[in-house]
């Protein structure tokens, strides 16, 4: 971490915010919005920041968070194992935690997000019951909303919403937004669609492992909870989904698995692949002529692994 007087640092001063678009992204802007409410807001992936991302405007009035570092920004918060960079980078819960650590002394203004950050933690460690993911309510819900698959512009138009939501009305008032309550109903349709597709495509692997390949059907990243909940013995998910003319490889440890003894570190899986993400949890794209490749690597991988606790 670059060291930097907290104390004397200036968010004002900054003029754009390129963030994540998960549930961390949008409590990641909430928190630096607050802070500086003319902060132009930008969503772009993981991947469209590691690649070629030369089209994307960066300078150095501009704060990177909860995405890969680029040196052409001017102030960078992460919390991913597998990046890199110079500002303020710790292997925390969630992004917005270290802002949240980093700033609430200089900002006292943030003081009043303690819970939401709270929160932000055990959403982006996916810190699930069984009934979060099957009966979602408060923050969990509103956070699943965020997985929906929507066209571009509706999903920055939603996501914009919500952070404005966030900064001034309480969860239960949140919830009965009627943009966000459309959402919601989405949502819950759509938990029970997943439990008959899962079954359908699930394959398992010595009682270790799962595979859901949803190439070429319509889901969104929810599909994941669903199948953590109906086969919960198993450590390890493997989840695949078609993104134009690339396939999304999401690999996590099942939710309900809390057995210490993790013997893959599943973001130098990622990031073999030109992915990254957590030890838990991580993530790559990858051309869809080379995903049948990967998965068959992974598969074998993951066969090999000793899960014995040492």
């Amino acid at each position: 971490m670059i060291r930097v007087n907290v104390l004397e640092m200036d968010i004002k001063r900054f003029k754009k915010l390129i963030t994540h678009d998960d549930f961390d992204g949008i409590v990641s802007a909430v928190l630096l919005t607050t802070i500086n409410p003319n902060l132009e807001i930008e969503f772009h992936s993981p991947d469209e920041i590691r690649g070629d991302n030369k089209n994307i405007k960066i300078d150095n009035e501009t704060i990177i968070t909860d995405l890969p570092y680029d040196d052409r920004c001017g102030l960078w918060f992460d919390h991913h194992k597998s990046n890199k960079g110079k500002g303020f980078h710790e292997i925390a819960p969630s992004a917005a935690r270290v802002i949240y650590n980093t700033l609430h002394l200089r900002y006292p203004e943030l003081f009043r997000y303690e819970d939401l950050v709270e929160w932000c933690d055990k959403i982006d460690t996916a810190r699930y019951s069984k009934n979060d993911i099957l009966n979602p309510e408060g923050y969990v819900l509103l956070g699943f909303t965020l997985s929906l698959d929507e066209d571009e512009e509706e999903s920055i138009k939603y996501r914009l919403h919500v952070i404005n939501l966030l900064r001034k009305l309480t969860i239960d008032d949140i919830l009965n937004d009627k943009i966000v309550k459309s959402k919601v109903n989405k949502v819950l349709e759509n938990l029970k669609h997943y439990l008959k597709v899962v079954r359908e495509k699930i394959k398992v692997y010595e009682n270790l492992f799962y595979v859901v390949d949803m190439r070429g059907i319509d889901v969104d990243a929810g599909i994941k909870f669903v199948a953590h909940t109906l086969y919960d013995n198993e450590k390890i998910g493997v989840f695949l989904k078609s993104d134009g003319g690339k396939v999304k490889f999401s690999i996590s440890y099942n939710y309900l698995y809390r057995e210490t003894f993790e013997p893959v570190d599943l973001s130098k899986v990622a990031k073999y692949y030109g992915g990254g993400g957590h030890p838990r949890a991580a993530g790559f794209t990858i051309d869809k002529d080379k995903a049948d490749s990967a998965l068959e690597e992974i598969i074998n991988l993951l066969k090999k692994v000793d899960w014995q606790p040492r």
